[in-house]
């Protein structure tokens, strides 16, 4: 099912690059280069970065919300990350290589659902759980770590 679209976070942190080691680390911010692929999945291509890049890894406030599941977590970035711009159903290949936490939440910010799938499995899954008229867009997670990925929105 094509009832859905999986987005990337916005591209507004290029500007960490420019910063030293000393000032990303007062902000919480760490510079890192890629030592494994997979490992070190970029939030906003949707891509694991190649070995040898530089990526940051920050927090990231991937659930604002006023309800009780306000929620953030670590996410890497690559240096002239292109935004990812999927097509309706389409899922990343980074998502494909692994098992993931999928938390649905309902126009309220109120988790209303949640389950695990192999990335093999995460079109047909999201494609069933917006058949639920409540779920509004659904958190993809990496299900050991618990680590954001991206968002996927009923259209």
């Amino acid at each position: 099912m094509d009832n859905f679209i999986i987005r990337p976070i916005g591209n507004g942190y290029q500007q960490f690059f420019n910063m030293n080691r000393e000032e990303l680390l007062q902000l919480g911010v760490q510079l890192k280069t890629v030592t494994e692929k997979p490992g070190f999945p970029c939030r906003i291509s949707l891509e694991d970065a190649e070995i040898g890049e530089e990526v940051l890894l920050m927090s990231y406030v991937h659930h604002a919300t006023s309800a009780s599941y306000l929620s953030s977590g670590p996410v890497y970035i690559r240096r002239n990350a292109k935004p990812a711009q999927l097509a309706a159903g389409e899922v990343p290949g980074f998502l494909l290589v692994r098992y993931l936490s999928l938390r649905c939440y309902n126009r309220e910010g109120e988790m209303v659902d949640a389950t695990l799938c192999a990335g093999t499995e995460l079109k047909q899954k999201l494609g069933f759980l917006f058949l639920n008229p409540e779920i509004i867009k659904i958190d993809i997670h990496n299900a050991k770590p618990g680590c954001f990925n991206c968002v996927a929105e009923k259209i």
